[in-house]
């Protein structure tokens, strides 16, 4: 995880712990809580890599209380725990 954020994002962090885990198109998929980062957010890795003219990526950061708004937020699993965890 630490290593994929600062590929994907070029953050450097640390895990908190971990919350939960789904099984999302026959992966298993870890979550984990991170409260403490250093940084500037710069896209990088694959996404970078593969973003073109009609497929782009851009981060950016969300207040966690609209997360069960957020319906292009995928798997739904994913984002139906996190919301849970918040109530």
């Amino acid at each position: 995880m630490i290593r994929e954020i600062k590929e994907e994002v070029s953050l450097d962090a640390e895990i908190d712990k971990f919350l939960f885990q789904i099984f999302n198109l026959n992966r298993e998929e870890k979550y984990f809580l991170i409260t403490n980062f250093t940084g500037e957010v710069k896209l990088g890795g694959p996404e970078a890599e593969m973003m073109n003219e009609n497929d782009q990526y851009h981060p950016m950061w969300i207040d966690i209380s609209e997360i069960e708004k957020m319906e292009m937020l995928l798997p739904k699993e994913g984002r139906e725990k996190v919301a849970a965890l918040l109530r």
